[in-house]
């Protein structure tokens, strides 16, 4: 009786939604127009363009990976299973076998390249993206062709698919074989559903491949959700929790059951997850509490314009959510503009020293199409004019994907 209730109100949101859109990110009208004025040679949207042809020529040679692929299997003995290791944790100096291992906040430890089913799944749906965007701008099938072989590969081949579940990821070698924060490494899958869906305009993606691989997403969200290590995430505080429904809600959009993502969105990250993490002052002290202090808030905030993006396709307003303290998103994101027009210094940890604007650029597209879109040349201007971190804006492809204008 519940799925019915979802189902129904999730039916009239998403009629109700004035530019409804069968993305999950993505606006299909938007970047629809956006395709006519780049077959028209538009000016404004040729230096991106020309970048994303440019990267997606030189992936056409790019070799498909799998997870099959790593040299030590996981302790299932499947080498289908998903495994990585915690990005943080160290061998014990003070122990002849290292063990137990130790956690230095903030310093990757280059051992995990011994298990590479991260960097493989991160580098496929990178890889994806960028073809399959280049496919739908383009119209030409060999990014599309190219694309489908590596998602083939990935997810659908019996030879070398990987298991619709991540019970290995993030492991500590004497501590545990797996954690639940370890299902933040997908997070780029529910980045590349929009261009699953995109590749379905090919005929180098049968409808076999698609249904065979929303079959695959609707596991692993099944898993995520009802599995203990899935639900243990499910209850995190900080960017692990915002990030977990996000690809819940994409995940379930993906394979037809959008009365998931309704509820995930307003009983957990409207109602539950706003006041776990935004202060009266809308900082973010769960992410500011990090060694990598910058990095952890602006990923968080990011992964909220996530939110709102695929909110707004189901018709659903997440600008004018507010916690108890009468914050929300567009408070989190005018918390940074002292820090970024350099009236106030950073003064919180960040060992990286990645501090720069270029990972806010999404965001604040965001808040300026919503809020003050005449102002978007003038604030784009002053984060250029203050970070060095060589963001190329002209050549960024969100100009295409997310058009302000």
């Amino acid at each position: 009786m519940k799925k019915v209730f979802f189902a129904v109100i999730a039916a009239i949101l998403v009629c109700s939604c004035s530019s409804p859109s069968d993305l999950v990110t993505l606006n299909r009208s938007e970047i629809q127009k956006v395709r006519k004025g780049i077959r028209a040679g538009k000016a404004e949207y040729m230096p991106a363009y020309e970048a994303l042809i440019q990267k997606a020529d030189g992936l056409l040679s790019a070799e498909p990976l799998a997870v099959t692929m790593q040299e030590i299997a996981p302790p299932s003995g499947d080498k289908h299973d998903y495994m990585s290791r915690g990005t943080y944790w160290w061998p014990d100096p003070t122990k002849p076998d290292g063990l137990p291992y130790i956690r230095r906040d903030g310093v990757y430890n280059p051992e995990n390249q011994k298990i590479p089913a991260d960097r493989y799944l991160k580098t496929t749906c990178a890889n994806v993206n960028t073809l399959v965007q280049a496919f739908y701008f383009s119209g030409d099938e060999k990014y599309a062709q190219k694309a489908a072989e590596l998602l083939r590969v990935f997810f659908l081949n019996p030879e070398t698919k990987m298991n619709p579940n991540l019970k290995y990821g993030q492991a500590i070698p004497g501590i545990c074989e797996g954690r639940s924060i370890g299902i933040i490494d997908t997070h780029i899958l529910g980045q590349t559903v929009d261009a699953l869906i995109l590749l379905e305009d090919s005929k180098a993606w049968t409808d076999e491949d698609a249904k065979a691989l929303k079959a695959w997403f609707k596991e692993y969200n099944t898993w995520m959700l009802e599995s203990e290590i899935g639900k243990e995430e499910g209850i995190q505080k900080n960017n692990h929790g915002t990030a977990y429904d996000f690809q819940v809600c994409a995940y379930a959009i993906y394979y037809g059951e959008p009365e998931i993502a309704v509820k995930q969105l307003e009983n957990v990250s409207r109602d539950i997850r706003m006041d776990q993490q935004f202060p009266a002052d809308a900082s973010q002290p769960l992410e500011l509490a990090r060694t990598n202090s910058w990095g952890y808030s602006t990923m968080n905030t990011n992964i909220w314009v996530e939110l709102i993006h695929t909110a707004k396709n189901l018709g659903i307003d997440v600008w004018q959510w507010k916690n108890k303290e009468g914050v929300g998103v567009k408070e989190a994101i005018e918390w940074y503009f002292p820090y970024i027009r350099k009236e106030k210094p950073w003064v919180k940890e960040d060992i990286s020293k990645t501090i720069g604007s270029g990972n806010l650029h999404n965001a604040f597209r965001c808040y300026c199409k919503q809020f003050c879109p005449e102002k978007y040349d003038e604030l784009i201007a002053t984060l250029d004019s203050y970070t060095n971190d060589n963001y190329n804006f002209e050549t960024a492809v969100g100009n295409l994907l997310y058009p302000i204008k």
